[in-house]
């Protein structure tokens, strides 16, 4: 049966593509917003610009070795990426065990100790997170009605 939303398979080891260098620092981000953002070769934001869309980091792996997939907004994932309280590791494991609501929960606990932003400087105290886990994804056993 597949599964999406709540608990289930994870991805283990390489995901098989390099971190952009693009990607910037905590701290380097709240000024790169204020001078714009969304420049070739810079920091891109898909909420102000649709072209941001071409800009995304892409990498692929043959559809027989990915068992599950997480969709994650900005806000869902700084618990690793803004943060650094788990790896993308860490993160898929929460997903695994625990489901979309906890990672939420401990995305908010993270950003609830931190209100002024003096340990992880940010554009604002709260912002949305969303996600999506689905996991099974090559079990092609009919789903129940």
């Amino acid at each position: 049966m597949r599964w999406c939303g709540a608990a289930s398979e994870s991805f283990g080891g390489d995901l098989g593509f390099q971190l952009s260098d693009r990607f910037v620092q905590v701290g380097d981000l709240i000024p790169l917003r204020r001078a714009g953002g969304n420049r070739p070769g810079g920091f891109w934001v898909a909420a102000a610009d649709p072209r941001a869309a071409d800009e995304a980091v892409l990498g692929s792996r043959p559809i027989k070795e990915v068992t599950a997939a997480a969709l994650l907004s900005d806000g869902a994932s700084r618990l690793a990426d803004r943060f650094g309280l788990t790896d993308w590791p860490g993160l898929l494991a929460i997903l695994h065990d625990h489901g979309p609501a906890d990672l939420i929960r401990r995305v908010r606990a993270a950003e609830d100790s931190d209100l002024q932003g003096n340990r992880w400087p940010r554009g604002k105290t709260h912002d949305d997170a969303t996600v999506a886990y689905c996991a099974r994804l090559l079990d092609t056993r009919p789903l129940p009605n």
